[in-house]
């Protein structure tokens, strides 16, 4: 066992005609990956493209949902602004009832 472990230890040397043969697999693996990995890169940034319009189309939405709110929180205020008296207006009702009483 001891002699196989040094045996993998050490290098093999190849014969040209070996290394041709190698390099050969290794252009026909190559040649055939690449296309695969085209396909999916071609994939891949397809996938991105719509996440960033998924993304860019809920922004969208949210910037449209806050100035909603914010348009409906100022009429809101205005509104309530209407409904609620002034203190000037209170107290011209207290000086003029101040004039009726004293004319009495």
């Amino acid at each position: 066992m001891s002699e196989e472990t040094n045996n993998l230890n050490q290098e093999k040397e190849y014969t040209p005609e070996e290394m041709a043969v190698m390099r050969s697999k290794m252009h026909t693996y190559y040649d055939q990956e690449i296309k695969f990995l085209k396909k999916q890169s071609e994939y891949e940034k397809l996938r991105a493209d719509i996440e960033d319009h998924k993304y860019r189309g809920s922004m969208s939405m949210m910037k449209a949902a806050q100035l909603y709110a914010a348009a409906e929180q100022a009429q809101n205020e205005a509104e309530n602004k209407d409904k609620i008296p002034s203190d000037k207006d209170e107290s011209e009702n207290k000086k003029t009832r101040k004039l009726k009483n004293n004319d009495l």
